[in-house]
């Protein structure tokens, strides 16, 4: 593989096609996936790796290998779809309590505290996601899983430290703030 020399053209294409599919990942787009990928196998022909050679010598372990991605891609796209779902639960529950007591103190006359819960209720069957309106991104999760797997793996760990030192440095900041702009 004298092809991936740091210093070679050739290693920084295939650096960037993965960096365009890291990309594709992260904005749930199967068509910059598909292009990368038939950039990729544009790339490798010209490498002179010969890629149809490799499909032709190897179909036995390629069918072997396709029969197990799916099923792999179909677990992968389960469990981020619950992690999908815990962080819309997440988001929804953060703004829960803001939400009740706004919506009692504003509409004491109009609302009964049951009527709330029921109207929250509701709320929270509108606002629960539904796999029909996420196909695309399923089919993406489980088609291009590798690469999912990397991206969730590496944005959530980057977030949560960003997250960390936000949180860490947060009230810091906001006094910060309220000294330049003279509030006590």
């Amino acid at each position: 593989m004298i092809f991936l020399i740091l210093t070679s053209f050739w290693f920084w294409v295939v650096a960037a096609m993965f960096v365009l599919l890291i990309f594709a990942e992260a904005n749930d787009s199967s068509l910059g996936t598909f292009l990368t990928v038939a950039v990729g196998f544009v790339v490798l022909h010209f490498l002179s790796i010969p890629i149809l050679d490799w499909i032709k010598a190897n179909v036995k372990t390629l069918l072997v290998y396709s029969l197990a991605y799916f099923p792999v891609g179909t677990i992968w796209a389960i469990f981020k779809w619950y992690l999908k779902l815990l962080d819309v639960k997440g988001s929804i529950l953060s703004r829960e309590n803001f939400f009740k007591k706004y919506a009692l103190e504003i509409n004491k006359k109009v609302f009964e505290e049951s009527d709330v819960d029921k109207f929250y209720s509701n709320y929270l069957e509108d606002s629960r996601p539904k796999p029909n309106k996420y196909k695309e991104r399923i089919v993406l999760w489980i088609c291009n899983w590798p690469i999912s797997i990397i991206f969730t793996l590496f944005n959530d760990f980057f977030s949560k430290i960003g997250n960390y030192i936000y949180n860490s440095i947060g009230k810091y900041l906001d006094n910060m703030s309220k000294k330049v702009f003279e509030i006590k």
